[in-house]
């Protein structure tokens, strides 16, 4: 498995894919919660110069806005979601066919995602949900307040990039034929 991971990443392609998805689902985990923030600075006279300047400090509140635990889950939850955007890549590069192991890559990265977010905040995007389907109560029993879905997330993206690995390295021919 560790020699399948290497012959992947082995390719510029990959690694510039994980690192562009990680980079694409950091900022968007970190500016999407203060959308409306941008919006007003945005639309206002400032400079252009300082509009950029404001939204790369904003690029800091993942950190500032949650616990420890939820930081670092945060965080391991972007870095496996790169390596499996850029496992899926590389596998349907190669083998079109593949949906399979694609589908639970999918599902490991939005469940992840779902748990993102700090206890006073909510998630983002469990808290639009919650008001919606009516489990406000259901998550604050929770012993983490929430972050079990983050763990979710991050073994459904371990397990994903088990099966990635796993299609890779299989023959691309039949081996009865």
């Amino acid at each position: 498995m560790k020699e399948t991971l290497a012959k992947v990443f082995k390719e510029t392609r990959s690694k510039i894919i994980a690192t562009g998805s990680m980079l694409v689902l950091f900022s968007a985990i970190a500016l999407v919660p203060n959308a409306g923030v941008l919006g007003q600075v945005f639309g206002s006279s400032v400079p252009f110069a300082q509009k950029v300047a404001f939204s790369f400090t904003l690029l800091g509140s993942p950190a500032a806005n949650a616990t420890m635990f939820g930081f670092v889950a945060i965080l391991v939850s972007i870095f496996l979601s790169g390596v499996v955007i850029a496992l899926a890549v590389y596998a349907f590069s190669k083998r079109t066919e593949n949906v399979g192991a694609m589908g639970v890559s999918g599902l490991g990265m939005v469940s992840a995602f779902i748990g993102i977010g700090c206890a006073s905040c909510g998630s983002l995007l469990l808290s639009a949900l919650i008001p919606i389907l009516g489990i406000g109560a259901f998550v604050s029993i929770l012993p983490l307040g929430g972050l079990e879905f983050s763990i979710l997330g991050v073994v459904l993206l371990l397990v994903s990039i088990y099966l990635l690995l796993m299609q890779i390295a299989k023959p691309s021919v039949c081996a009865v034929a």
